[in-house]
């Protein structure tokens, strides 16, 4: 047979491939001659020709360009192609579909700009698993279900991932097989349960996992230390942080000898790294979190780069512990560097747009560019799709821009609702970050409603004594007393205090943060001489331990707030200067803003009225440039300080008719 009909014959059976892939798009580089030298395109020039053949006769159509091109089938062609024979077996033509599935390129899953692929595999996957039973065998359908489990588990589409892995587990299950694959298939159903909050049934997989890869490969192998890092991460999640530091503390140790050993370097040990940041986090040791979250950010940064989700994960917990010691500056410039870095990524379509990028620009606009990418990849009803919106608005309220959070909160919201339900671990999260977001605009009603979402379903998940619900209980009571519900909010803290000698470690919140938000709620009942003992105590034990943390700063300017209601304005004066000083320009700027309101009001009180006038002012015009609602709480307190500075009766109302026009323009 002459070249041409070697060429037709490689082309027709290819058709008869893609007739078995006929749900996606097919990338080229997974068509590789290696596993098509079977059909007869046995070299990358063969297989090029094949595909050019099938595109001239209009078979099928091509996307993309070089090692970026993605080929499409006609479902008409797929149906015609299925039904002719083209003298070689369908069988043969099952085992080659399915071991370009086997060996399709993942390993950059989680790379942006490379993530389509992923998106391709997985409507393949289920595409050729659901028709190819009576043509290939159970065992090759399973081990192809559970390549698709894992990317799922890895996309964080967890539900769907627990349906596909159970029916694998089920199959192994039967078999009584000891293939490896047994040991993956309980590592990622353990996954996929414990991401939904199903801890108990979770352990038990990962339990078993560990028995099979210590039988396998032994105690101190890599893979056998992975299971072990999930146990312990599952152990912090339980509240054990303890046990889980000192677990995860091990596997580093392990991990690092086996790098001597020559095994390479990988995300593991980063997801190790970062799985000890958020066990001291929790334990409000943030000098710590911060040593170990930078360590694990490094190393993610030079393994996965800033675009993977691990590393923006880390970003974000680097930044909140910054931010709870008080080095707002070093916290801003991690979103900077990242915002420089990201801008530079040529591949990503949607941040290289006509906006262009600054070098400093913040990490909410980058990754508002990306998002239309995202979106496109995985479809809007993805839960990875789901998650970045989720990173979005928490950028945006890091950065005081709470309307814009909101906007994007509920946008996830909903869409986890539809997605997985309003129950799941995904939906309740984003709820609570919600209600941090109203709760910032003085909202508290919303927030307030929205916490008991929470509390009431993570109480079903975990239990009552569990570390997530006590602190949205802890999250509760400030609502309360911002609410003005202060007696309940007490009694709420109270319980507290009694779970915290109880329950010790497992309570994410120090006794500190219950004793100020104590003092908070005796500040609201207006007994001001024991909320100022109350924040003299916390001041204190924030001296002892981190005197520029965030809670350190916030008590200060409690202290100052205290102070000023008990007309002792020198001491506020002093204390409130302090504040915007440790706070500067890199923290919550509506913080910022509300102290220097608040020291207009004291310097008022000391008899400088023109001085205070103007702290005032520029309150209220950053408020305004901010785009804070003028009924908003942070506008209304400024607008009291305004009020009580005013002494003249005739010029009151003209000021703050001018003041109205100005919010509502």
């Amino acid at each position: 047979m002459d070249d041409s009909g070697n060429k037709m014959q490689s082309a027709k059976k290819l058709l008869q491939v893609f007739s078995l892939l006929s749900e996606g798009a097919i990338p080229r580089k997974a068509l590789r001659a290696t596993i098509l030298k079977e059909i007869g395109a046995d070299t990358e020039v063969a297989v090029d020709e094949a595909l050019e053949l099938l595109c001239s006769l209009a078979f099928i159509e091509v996307s993309g360009m070089d090692d970026a091109r993605y080929y499409r089938v006609h479902r008409l062609v797929t149906w015609c192609a299925a039904q002719v024979p083209f003298g070689i077996s369908r069988q043969v033509i099952a085992e080659v579909a399915f071991t370009l599935m086997d060996e399709f390129p993942l390993d950059t899953y989680n790379i942006i700009q490379r993530r389509s692929e992923g998106g391709m595999f997985i409507v393949l996957a289920q595409g050729l698993c659901n028709r190819q039973e009576r043509i290939i065998g159970e065992d090759r359908i399973m081990r192809l279900n559970l390549k698709l489990g894992e990317y799922l588990c890895q996309t964080r589409s967890h539900i769907k991932a627990e349906r596909c892995l159970r029916i694998c587990y089920e199959y192994y299950t039967i078999a009584a097989s000891a293939s490896p694959e047994v040991a993956n298939c309980h590592i990622l159903l353990g996954n996929s349960l414990h991401a939904q909050g199903k801890y108990r049934e979770a352990m038990k997989h990962y339990r078993e996992a560990n028995q099979l890869r210590r039988k396998h490969f032994g105690k101190e192998h890599p893979l056998t230390l992975d299971v072990v890092n999930d146990i312990a991460y599952l152990l912090h999640d339980a509240g054990e942080n303890q046990t889980a530091l000192t677990l995860l503390l091990q596997t580093h140790e392990r991990r690092l000898k086996s790098r001597d050993d020559g095994w390479p370097v990988g995300s593991e040990s980063v997801q190790t790294m970062s799985c000890i940041a958020a066990v001291y986090k929790s334990l409000c040791q943030d000098a710590k979190s911060c040593e170990w979250y930078t360590k694990a950010l490094k190393e993610g940064i030079e393994i996965n780069g800033y675009d993977h989700p691990l590393t923006l994960d880390l970003m974000m917990g680097l930044v909140e512990s910054l931010k709870r010691l008080g080095k707002q500056k070093e916290a801003k410039a991690v979103f900077g560097q990242a915002a420089e870095a990201i801008g530079k990524a040529e591949q990503l379509d949607g941040l290289n747009d006509s906006r262009g990028i600054e070098p400093n620009g913040s990490l909410s606009f980058l990754l508002e560019g990306a998002f239309p990418q995202i979106t496109n990849i995985f479809g809007p009803k993805d839960n990875s799709t789901i998650d970045f919106m989720n990173t979005i608005a928490i950028a945006k309220m890091d950065e005081g821009l709470y309307i814009p959070a909101l906007e994007w909160f509920d946008k996830a919201y909903n869409l986890s609702c539809d997605t997985n339900n309003s129950e799941s671990r995904t939906t309740l999260d984003i709820a609570h970050n919600m209600s941090f977001a109203y709760s910032s605009l003085g909202d508290y009603e919303k927030a307030i409603e929205l916490i008991d979402v929470v509390y009431k379903g993570l109480r079903i998940i975990l239990g009552d004594d569990h570390a997530h619900v006590l602190s949205t209980v802890y999250q509760r009571a400030g609502y309360l007393i911002e609410d003005g519900q202060c007696l309940e909010a007490l009694c709420l803290l109270n319980q507290l205090n009694k779970k915290k000698v109880m329950h010790g470690e497992k309570l994410s919140m120090s006794m500190a943060s219950i004793n100020a938000s104590l003092g908070r709620a005796y500040q609201q009942l207006g007994d001001h001489a024991l909320a100022l003992k109350q924040f003299k105590l916390v001041n204190e034990e924030c001296k002892r331990l981190e005197p520029s943390s965030k809670l350190a700063v916030d008590t200060q300017q409690n202290l100052a707030d205290t102070y000023l209601c008990l007309k002792r304005p020198r001491e506020a004066i002093e204390l409130y200067t302090q504040v915007l000083r440790l706070r500067g320009d890199a923290d919550d700027e509506v913080k910022v803003l509300n102290a220097e309101s608040k020291l207009g009001r004291a310097l008022h009180m000391e008899g400088k009225q023109k001085e205070g006038l103007e702290r005032v002012q520029k309150a209220l015009d950053g408020l305004q440039r901010l785009g804070m609602p003028q009924d908003s709480m942070p506008v209304v307190a400024a607008l009291a300080d305004f009020t009580a500075i005013q002494q003249s009766p005739w010029f009151l109302p003209r000021r703050l008719l001018h003041l109205d026009r100005r919010w509502t323009d």
